[in-house]
């Protein structure tokens, strides 16, 4: 390719980062469906992310407290997530 055809791109440094919006969904533990152990909240948690990313293709970080469970999902992938979740019992 001739020298004055070539795109120049904006070199990044490693501390670049690349920021995308967020949107975090609170969910109760007290009214998780039976099908869930509330005892074992790491496992309801990854059985979340897993359906998540298997039937709605959403990357999903999942958080716990006492009380409440706390899913983040990228902004765009909404609508995805709350199709899956509805599919689950917990919306």
């Amino acid at each position: 390719m001739p020298e004055s055809a070539a795109r120049e791109f904006p070199q990044h440094s490693r501390h670049d980062q690349i920021t995308m919006e967020t949107t975090s969904i609170r969910l109760p533990i007290r009214n998780l469906p039976e099908h869930f152990d509330r005892t074992r909240i790491t496992v309801v948690l990854n059985e979340i992310e897993m359906a998540l990313m298997d039937d709605g293709g959403v990357y999903a970080q999942t958080f716990a407290d006492s009380f409440t469970i706390k899913i983040e999902v990228p902004t765009h992938q909404l609508m995805d997530t709350a199709s899956c979740l509805k599919g689950l019992g917990l919306i």
